[in-house]
């Protein structure tokens, strides 16, 4: 990632507000500050969001988030979008820039860059559609509702919904495919796009090895039409998540139940 998307803000006041009048406190105030917007923003930020003119910003979380699971400091909101409901978090000061995580992450794989990334942007972490406290929309036979263009279209209404038009951009693994299709899509909504440990996939489907294959066999698994990937996972999930998170000792009874 590049040291500097955009010049930020010199403002040195504690709490700064975005476009729509979304405040929030830094970053820099440390783990005791772990509400979520829901407790602090007021419903006349709420009428400012829904203002934007494009999405839905709400205040009531689906279910309680453990204390363990929020970026602190960050204020929390959710944002219907035309095809699913985006669980966000904002803080910071100056120029937005939006981060997308990767497979099989959270918004909170950025937890230990982005507050740091506050002193000078905006920033602006969501759950893809399908990952974390984001809404998982039913899937269709060609997989359409989570294709990298609906994740896409739901990121630019996130950032409409906040009162962005424009923003820097970056994006890891999974999220990474989600920012460069948005670029391709909606080029003047991008000002400055990183791309992080991932390439075209044109470019890996055009030089498939075994190697590969035997690596990122998922990926062709999980292509197949539903339900098929559904259902098997659905018999084993555990061993699913076993074979893909880093910690698979923290895979339990209450890890698969979540």
């Amino acid at each position: 990632m590049t040291s500097r998307f955009r010049g930020g803000s010199d403002e040195s006041d504690s709490t700064t507000s975005g476009p729509t009048g979304i405040s929030c406190t830094p970053c820099t105030a440390g783990p005791s500050v772990t509400r979520r917007s829901e407790d602090r923003t007021g419903d006349g930020s709420r009428r400012t969001l829904l203002a934007a003119g494009v999405g839905n910003a709400s205040k009531k979380p689906t279910r309680e988030m453990h204390p363990g699971a929020v970026l602190h400091g960050f204020e929390y909101r959710r944002v219907t979008t035309s095809g699913a409901t985006i669980n966000v978090a904002t803080c910071g000061r100056g120029d937005p820039l939006l981060m997308l995580h990767g497979y099989p992450e959270t918004h909170l794989m950025w937890r230990k860059i982005a507050p740091a990334l506050t002193e000078e942007f905006t920033v602006v972490c969501p759950d893809l559609r399908g990952y974390g406290d984001s809404s998982k929309p039913e899937a269709m036979p060609d997989h359409s509702s989570y294709s990298k263009r609906a994740m896409a279209d739901d990121m630019i209404e996130v950032m409409a919904a906040l009162g962005y038009r424009e923003f820097s951009l970056a994006g890891h693994d999974r999220g990474g495919r989600v920012a460069y299709r948005l670029a391709l899509d909606h080029p003047d909504a991008v000002r400055r796009l990183a791309l992080l440990d991932i390439v075209s996939t044109k470019a890996v489907y055009e030089q498939v090895t075994m190697a590969l294959a035997s690596g990122y066999f998922h990926w062709y698994f999980l292509i197949q039409p539903w339900p098929l990937p559904e259902t098997l996972l659905g018999q084993e999930p555990a061993l699913w998540l076993q074979r893909f998170l880093p910690n698979s000792a923290a895979v339990g009874v209450s890890t698969v139940a979540e």
